[in-house]
């Protein structure tokens, strides 16, 4: 019985850390904290790589060591300054991860996806 269970509690911690890793993720976004983006990122991509076929992973370390290039420097204990062109890259990558993480099941389901199941499930569709 624990063999059986320990598999599915190691892809339900997989889960929660991305998941949690896409909250904060959001809170440094809406905060315009590019260095928090950046480094979340590459968490995100870190938890992501295993899931990854060869040609995804090239794909994803381009983009990685294009960002990796960008110059990001702190000119004062309040003051970030980086190429023009990184929050671009950056959202880019958001993007592009996060379609992978939704297309391999690896996004936690919402309540509105739930109760969408909920509802397709009771009119018979599947």
């Amino acid at each position: 019985m624990i063999q059986q269970e320990q598999p599915f509690n190691m892809a339900l911690a997989t889960l929660e850390r991305i998941n949690n890793l896409l909250i904060k993720l959001q809170e440094y976004n809406l905060g315009g904290n590019v260095a928090g983006i950046k480094n979340t990122l590459l968490e995100v991509y870190k938890e992501l790589y295993p899931f990854l076929d060869i040609g995804e992973k090239k794909t994803a370390q381009s983009k990685w060591i294009k960002i990796s290039g960008c110059f990001v420097k702190w000119v004062s204990h309040n003051e970030l300054r980086f190429d023009s062109n990184l929050y671009d890259m950056l959202f880019d990558f958001d993007f592009w991860l996060r379609n992978k993480l939704y297309k391999k099941g690896l996004t936690m389901p919402t309540i509105k996806m739930d109760r969408m199941a909920v509802s397709l499930g009771k009119m018979g569709i599947k």
